[in-house]
């Protein structure tokens, strides 16, 4: 082990050499090699994976200060037999272990701190060259986002026509990139790949991705699947899929950051039955020690979110309809989609700035939590929600206002009343009125019997909080400027 002290939630690895492993045909099989990790009088057991010539590695998250020790089981001999101990400290400040969720409705840290979630996409960031993954990663620095959408295979469609510098599986001929003009994915023309040899460098930039965003704070929330392809990856043998998401866990379900989104527009993948989707799900639970959070986002039709595989919904859509899919699911409610701030063609993707505000206000004001994105051309053709690169929108720091609103007095999910009111906290701590898309004059409400509340009044566009010198209980009648995007937080006073 190179690291023999590593923090709580942090990535043990263990790596092993093995001599002429090249003679081995099935050395890519999560079947030849074993790690197992024991804390006291609990093991776990986790599959190690081929990374390239005669490496071999294993990793594994520990949950547990204190002394570990591992043992390594293979048919191979130079990989069998092996052992070693490390020690888990304390995680450093920033390290609030993976996030899971917190019943019914919300998602939480390990460590209890709730989490927030406004997240954003950029689906083809990890397929550019290493200069725009830099700038990508630079502006992430100073952006709100603590949840960041990504495809594992690389992506075909319009303003995606460029090659990725690497492929996940060894190349054996190049076909034709451009794009025809299909939003639903296309024919490989011309491209072939060795299907049973994953290629190491690949996986191991998506590795650095992943730990990158880790060392930011920012979730990584792992596409698996998606129909968008002019590769082939789209509609792999049963055995291959099979294969990549054992390889793909056993490299990343170490990090602390890592969700596992199995589709992006699953119903776009219509050769795909629901056993597909089902089989999935077993092997990257049977493969994912540290059980990290499990989705499949949609494009017109849900999928069964009732499943009990899926920790929480992944919905497309407009963010109105989050207190809808709460009571139909009982599950917390992430609108990954509800469409970008941008001015391309596409009607997804030139929504403004205020409109995505408001929607992130309304998903929170439902309780639940939102996603973002932009789309705004260049003649270079690198939007952030494909490419990565920079932000030129002005919904960016209205949600770093948010965020800092979100996380205020203890965090946590609202829970919806009416009339534009949500309350969340203990013992009635805590009231929000926002009105979606409206401006009225005055908001109305009952509070509580014989509890006092405090009224600060905000704007989300304008990104200000005003403490109001007046209190309020019983019924009450609250005024406002007649603006839009104006809302309201009432904090119960102790008396």
């Amino acid at each position: 082990m190179s690291h023999p002290e590593i923090e709580k939630w942090g990535v043990a690895e263990v790596s092993l050499t093995a001599p002429n492993i090249t003679d081995i045909p099935d050395r890519w099989s999560e079947d030849l090699l074993h790690l197992v990790f024991t804390h006291r009088h609990r093991s776990v057991r986790v599959a190690g994976f081929h990374d390239g010539e005669d490496i071999f590695r294993a990793r594994f998250m520990p949950d547990a200060e204190g002394e570990w020790t591992w043992r390594s089981e293979s048919r191979v001999s130079a990989l069998d037999g092996r052992s070693g101990t490390f020690r888990v400290l304390a995680p450093s400040p920033a390290n609030h272990g993976p996030v899971g969720v917190h019943l019914p409705y919300g998602l939480v840290y390990a460590d209890g701190t709730p989490f927030s979630n406004i997240g954003t996409t950029a689906y083809a960031w990890i397929h550019q060259e290493d200069t725009l993954v830099a700038e990508t990663l630079r502006t992430l620095r100073d952006a709100p986002f603590n949840k960041m959408r990504m495809l594992v295979f690389p992506k075909h469609y319009r303003y995606n026509e460029n090659e990725p510098p690497l492929y996940p599986f060894r190349l054996l001929h190049a076909g034709e990139s451009k794009w025809g003009g299909s939003h639903k994915g296309e024919s490989p023309r011309g491209w072939e790949f060795d299907w049973a040899t994953p290629n190491p460098a690949f996986f191991q930039r998506l590795d650095r991705a992943v730990a990158a965003l880790c060392e930011l704070g920012i979730e990584a929330d792992l596409i698996l699947f998606h129909p968008y392809d002019r590769w082939g990856f789209r509609k792999l043998p049963a055995e291959v899929e099979d294969r990549y998401l054992r390889y793909v866990a056993a490299r990343l379900a170490a990090y602390r950051n890592v969700w596992w989104s199995f589709a992006n527009e699953w119903d776009l993948l219509t050769h795909r039955s629901i056993h597909d989707w089902e089989r999935y799900a077993r092997i990257i639970q049977e493969s994912d020690p540290s059980g990290h959070l499990r989705s499949i986002h949609n494009w017109r039709s849900n999928y069964d979110h009732r499943r009990t595989w899926v920790t929480h919904v992944s919905y497309q859509g407009h963010p109105s309809a989050v207190a809808d899919l709460r009571r139909e699911f009982t599950k917390p409610v992430v609108v990954d989609e509800c469409r970008y701030e941008g001015d391309i063609a596409e009607g997804w993707g030139n929504i403004t700035a205020p409109e995505i505000v408001d929607r992130f206000w309304t998903a929170v004001r439902l309780g639940g939590f939102c996603g973002h994105s932009e789309t705004y051309y260049n003649d270079q053709e690198v939007l952030w929600w494909g490419k990565g690169g920079s932000l030129r929108g002005e919904s960016s720091p209205r949600l770093a206002f948010l965020r800092r609103f979100i996380e205020a007095h203890g965090g946590g999910v609202y829970e919806p009343l009416s009339h534009g009111w949500s309350k969340r906290g203990q013992n009635d701590a805590e009231f929000l009125f926002y009105p979606e898309q409206g401006r009225p004059r005055e908001a109305r409400f009952q509070f509580p019997d014989g509890k006092r509340y405090g009224i600060e009044i905000f704007d989300a566009w304008n990104m200000t909080l005003e403490t109001s010198a007046e209190t309020v209980e019983g019924d009450a009648v609250i005024l406002l400027p007649a603006r839009p995007y104006v809302g309201i937080r009432a904090l119960r006073l102790h008396q």
